[in-house]
């Protein structure tokens, strides 16, 4: 089982109750929660950057 902070759980409660069944999140926590809930996750950081930002 794994832990869910409030924030997160509440921004995918509110895509499923809104039919909302994109997410654009670079949290992989979310990414998870999506995955796991069916629902598609887009990261809004270029993959090279993303390379940047964890020297």
């Amino acid at each position: 089982m794994y832990m869910v902070r409030s924030f997160d759980a509440n921004l995918i409660a509110s895509a499923e109750t809104n039919g909302i069944t994109v997410v654009v999140s670079n949290d992989a926590h979310i990414g998870r929660l999506c995955k796991e809930r069916g629902l598609i996750i887009e990261n809004p950081i270029p993959k090279e950057a993303a390379k940047k930002m964890r020297l």
